[in-house]
């Protein structure tokens, strides 16, 4: 007998109902710098970039987009950017390459929103205020991420080069002023450099899942500091990622567990496991593809997680241990993209009859 059933879909597409005005930006164009694009620009316009390199220090205080005026094209900022002043704006950019650092500056008082799909930052990302929400998607940031609030989702954050200028890492320290639950999944964090790997200083709800982590020697891979205490049950979780710490013995535990967060199904390369069990599985690193983080051929992370149906595989077999187990694999996030594309849905994987299925989704489309 067919059982009916209500399905909610909130589809978050970037650029699309408020733009008022394109503006192309290069030599032959009315507007030869993004500056002169900026000051002639009103909330809603988007600003397309010709190819090219931009040697300028960007200060954005409108709610605008930018873009690649031309698909397959990544245009290069060849200096800073900063959120500059831009109180209860949303700033959007997608496809660019900026070769300094992304900050912010000014006081905020409302909600603000910084967007960043499909580019690169080749410094670090410092966007900490109780009123910003920062949204990574698919991007590369050679450094670290340091936010209050925010989705970091399907990101490469190597490490900086020269290594001396920093390290690896997402670090996320409050206060917020922003409900937002904090997501950190699927990324890889740590390749050219081990990274200080993810660092929670907050009483926001957080899901850290399916992320490959190189870890710094002697620290733990999530390293959690709660000003409060949350309620029971577990709303905070700690899954399926594959923690590697780099050059040291497994003394050090994964996760500094702290009250109320669920740790389980984690893979553990050199990391001593955190309390709880959990199926959070100590390994060599030969269970894996180290530059990727997958199991390997016949490795003891396949089929080896809880069997519960809600952490099942995308094929729908037994969870594998690591960042490619359950349904947020990290395989969601090494296809490429294309010029419209969902970078990620959230759905439950439990449902009680007669109840609504609510599907988050984050995008965008050119």
């Amino acid at each position: 007998m067919n059982k009916p059933f209500t399905l909610a879909l909130l589809l978050g597409f970037i650029g699309g109902s408020t733009r008022a005005t394109d503006r192309v930006v290069g030599a032959s164009s009315i507007y030869p710098t993004i500056g002169d694009a900026l000051a002639a620009s009103s909330d809603g316009d988007r600003i397309l970039l010709e190819p090219g390199t931009y040697t300028e220090s960007l200060s954005i205080s409108k709610s605008v987009t930018l873009l690649p005026n031309q698909e397959g094209t990544r245009p290069t900022v060849d200096g800073p950017i900063t959120i500059a002043n831009a109180d209860g704006k949303r700033v959007v950019i997608i496809g660019i390459r900026c070769t300094g650092f992304m900050i912010k500056s000014g006081t905020y008082t409302a909600r603000t929103e910084v967007e960043l799909i499909g580019s690169r930052i080749d410094r670090l990302i410092d966007l900490r205020d109780p009123f910003i929400h920062v949204e990574l998607l698919r991007d590369t940031i050679s450094c670290q991420v340091s936010l209050s609030s925010g989705t970091v989702i399907g990101n490469e954050i190597p490490g900086c080069q020269p290594a001396g200028e920093g390290v690896a890492g997402v670090i996320v320290q409050g206060p917020t002023a922003l409900a937002d639950e904090l997501w950190v999944i699927g990324n890889s964090i740590g390749t050219s450099a081990p990274g200080l790997s993810v660092s929670i200083a907050s009483d926001s709800r957080f899901h850290v899942e399916n992320n490959y982590v190189r870890g710094l020697a002697g620290y733990p891979a999530v390293s959690v500091q709660r000003p409060g205490v949350m309620p029971l049950p577990p709303i905070c979780s700690v899954l399926n990622n594959t923690f590697y710490q780099i050059g040291a013995s497994n003394t050090i535990p994964a996760v500094n567990v702290a009250p109320n967060i669920l740790v389980r199904n984690n893979a553990l390369i050199d990391y001593s496991v955190p309390g709880g069990g959990g199926f959070n599985v100590p390994v060599t690193m030969l269970a894996i593809h180290t530059a990727t983080g997958a199991p390997s051929l016949g490795s003891p992370l396949i089929n080896a997680g809880d069997p519960d149906p809600r952490y099942l595989d995308l094929d729908l077999t037994t969870n594998d241990v690591g960042c490619y187990g359950g349904s947020n694999s990290r395989a969601n996030f090494t296809t490429p993209m294309g010029s419209a594309v969902v970078g990620f849905m959230h759905a439950p994987r439990v449902v009680a009859q007669n109840q609504p299925v609510i599907i988050n989704a984050v995008g965008f489309d050119r």
